[in-house]
């Protein structure tokens, strides 16, 4: 079972315009990743990208490796990084936009294939100018606004 921000991406990457199921996953989105750690404000105007998943449980060489790859800002390399199955975990990298502060916060999160589970917020940073005009370039117009 796809996770609700999955969902959300897939839904708006072929739909031109939102609809209500999309603006009711968007609210879920704003809700479960609110408040935003570079303003402290709300979501709402704010721009939601998937940076990079990866399986999560098996210890493999693979988690750790993109681990390593966003601890030392390889974002170029961690996009690469995009697995998803239904029936595993899955450590996501959800990148949020800032427009007030012109900042990118960077939040870990880990998805289980449990049905009545939620995405769990691992970890919100903020990232620092230089690795915020990186992601701007690697991500492009892949920006949904929550």
């Amino acid at each position: 079972m796809l996770s609700v921000s999955d969902r959300l991406l897939q839904l708006l990457a072929w739909r031109p315009r939102r609809t209500p199921l999309a603006d009711r996953a968007l609210a879920v989105v704003r809700d479960r990743f609110s408040p935003c750690s570079a303003c402290r404000g709300s979501l709402h105007r704010h721009l939601l990208a998937k940076l990079a998943s990866v399986f999560v449980g098996d210890g493999s060489a693979r988690e750790q490796e993109l681990e390593g790859l966003v601890s030392t800002q390889q974002w170029e390399r961690a996009s690469e990084y995009q697995d998803w199955s239904s029936d595993r975990a899955v450590r996501k990298y959800h990148l949020i936009r800032c427009p007030q502060k012109s900042q990118i916060v960077l939040i870990r999160v880990l998805s289980t294939p449990e049905m009545w589970t939620d995405d769990r917020v691992d970890t919100k940073e903020v990232l620092n100018q230089r690795d915020y005009e990186a992601i701007l370039g690697i991500i492009g117009d892949k920006w949904l606004t929550l």
